[in-house]
């Protein structure tokens, strides 16, 4: 894995935490993933994360315009949008 990636999911695993107390950008995961889904905006990879006992997820979703969101997802179900941003481009396949 690259050391852009480990940084970022070590980023959104520490930001987990004080967003789902803050839950100013949270909701039930099933809900969000029904409204991504729906909307055109596909998964693009999940990675698992070990919050010093309690386990979650970390997501990255990708719409068509290029838009994207990292989620951090917790055991309970509770998601959470980490960062957003545009002009996200898929690298070639190895």
């Amino acid at each position: 894995m690259k050391p852009k990636i480990l940084w970022a999911v070590a980023l959104c695993a520490l930001a987990l935490p004080a967003l789902a107390r803050a839950q100013s950008a949270c909701t039930d995961y099933a809900a969000l993933d029904r409204a991504m889904t729906d909307s055109g905006i596909r998964l693009e990879g999940t990675g698992m994360v070990d919050l010093g006992g309690s386990g979650g997820a970390v997501q990255l979703w990708v719409a068509p315009s290029g838009a994207w969101a990292i989620i951090a997802i917790a055991e309970t179900g509770l998601a959470c949008i980490v960062v957003a941003g545009e002009n996200w481009t898929s690298p070639a396949p190895l």
